[in-house]
């Protein structure tokens, strides 16, 4: 007796793949004032692994791009990124130009001071009292180290005290079951390894009841 044998035959990996509609995007990267041409600066197309540097004019150009709305980013050293929509179209050239602006180096840092009750006996609750330092462009400034003195409108004062900004920027003071009044605080001092203080005393206080 014979055997019989089914077979099939699959053609499907035969079969060519259907072809990505492309296009290109290409440009120029200029310095803000759209006058000095950057080299060398990095230009990706967001989403996808197309990216290319530009040349010593500053220009740049991706073939291969996939149809449709894309973003596109360009970044060098010394300049903020800088990110724009593009729509591509097959076979078509879509030109994206930048002009980033120039990274500013801070030089100073600023002081800023917040309050907060909590526990305590009675009424008279403890006062914690935080210490921000900032660059100015809302970067926390680490390794600060100041001193300073907690003054009370009812003539009461607690220091001079000093502390050390943490990675956060940020110190807290603790004044336990805190009397009634309006707190201030008087920065004395206050040094970084790399910034100079702006010398501008907080002017936020607490009125505790």
């Amino acid at each position: 007796m014979l055997a019989r044998f089914s077979v099939t035959i699959d053609d499907s990996a035969a079969a060519p793949p259907t072809p990505v509609a492309t296009g290109t995007i290409a440009g120029k990267v200029t310095e803000s004032d759209g006058t000095e041409a950057i080299s060398g600066a990095s230009v990706v197309v967001e989403g996808t692994s197309l990216s290319t540097t530009t040349a010593a004019d500053g220009t740049y150009s991706i073939a291969d791009v996939p149809t449709g709305d894309r973003s596109v980013t360009a970044s060098a050293s010394g300049f903020e990124s800088q990110t724009k929509p593009a729509t591509v179209n097959e076979d078509q050239t879509t030109t994206v130009d930048f002009a980033p602006a120039a990274q500013t180096t801070a030089t100073t840092f600023s002081l800023s001071v917040s309050y907060v009750t909590e526990g305590g006996k009675n009424s008279d609750k403890h006062l914690l009292v935080t210490f921000t330092a900032d660059d100015g462009g809302g970067n926390p400034v680490s390794g600060v180290t100041f001193s300073h003195t907690l003054n009370n409108s009812n003539g009461g004062s607690w220091g001079p005290v000093t502390g050390t900004t943490g990675a956060d920027g940020k110190v807290t003071f603790t004044l336990k079951n805190a009397p009634k009044g309006t707190y201030s605080v008087t920065v004395h001092s206050a040094s970084d390894d790399t910034l100079t203080w702006d010398k501008a005393q907080p002017t936020d206080t607490l009125d505790k009841q």
